[in-house]
C-alpha cells in the first residue's frame, strides 16, 4: 500500500468525523449556555463526540499507549479510566 501525500488533500479522510452543520440543533447553546459563556468565558458538559468517535479514538490511544512511554502516556491513561471522553448530552458525569 503506498502513502499518500495528505499535504494534497483538502478535505475529510475517511468516515469517522464529518464537517457539523450549522443549523443542526444539536449544536444550538442554551441561554444558560450562553450566559456562562459570557461568565466563565467556556462552556462545559458540550458533547462533541459519538459513542462510535470515541470507541474508535481509544482503540488508537490504547495502539499509542503500548508502543510509546512516559508521563503522557500515564495521562491519557488515567483520562481514559475516567470515562472522561463520554461525557453525556446532558452534562458532565
Amino acid at each position: 500500500m503506498s502513502e499518500a501525500d495528505l499535504s494534497l488533500h483538502h478535505g475529510m479522510i475517511g468516515d469517522l468525523f464529518r464537517a457539523p452543520i450549522a443549523q443542526d440543533p444539536r449544536y444550538k447553546l442554551t441561554s444558560i449556555q450562553v450566559q456562562q459563556f459570557a461568565e466563565r468565558g467556556y462552556v462545559a458538559g458540550i458533547r462533541i463526540l459519538d459513542d462510535r468517535q470515541v470507541d474508535a479514538l481509544l482503540a488508537e490511544l490504547s495502539q499509542v499507549s503500548t508502543s510509546s512511554s512516559g508521563s503522557l502516556k500515564q495521562v491519557l491513561l488515567d483520562l481514559v479510566k475516567q470515562d472522561a471522553f463520554r461525557t453525556r448530552a446532558g452534562g458532565a458525569k
